[in-house]
């Protein structure tokens, strides 16, 4: 992104599983009944699945279909040139 922005990006490391899975449990309790499709607290959740591994897949077969992979800098820059 700093190549194709000229910003400047970090990585940003705001804590461990543990600690997010406190913050997740937090924002639900305090977030109540809500009529919202998507409340924060469940994106956080998925986030965390993501991270602890509970969503990880069995062995699939990658090369069932072909596949040409793209550059994350040539989808990006694409994306930065046609909002």
């Amino acid at each position: 992104m700093t190549k194709l922005t000229g910003e400047i990006y970090r990585i940003f490391k705001p804590g461990n599983l543990w600690m997010f899975d406190k913050i997740i449990r937090l924002t639900r309790n305090l977030s109540g009944q809500s009529d919202e499709l998507y409340p924060a607290w469940q994106g956080m959740q998925y986030m965390y699945n993501m991270y602890s591994g509970c969503a990880k897949l069995p062995l699939l077969d990658n090369n069932r279909y072909p596949v040409k992979w793209t550059k994350a800098s040539e989808v990006l820059g694409n994306y930065l040139s046609h909002p």
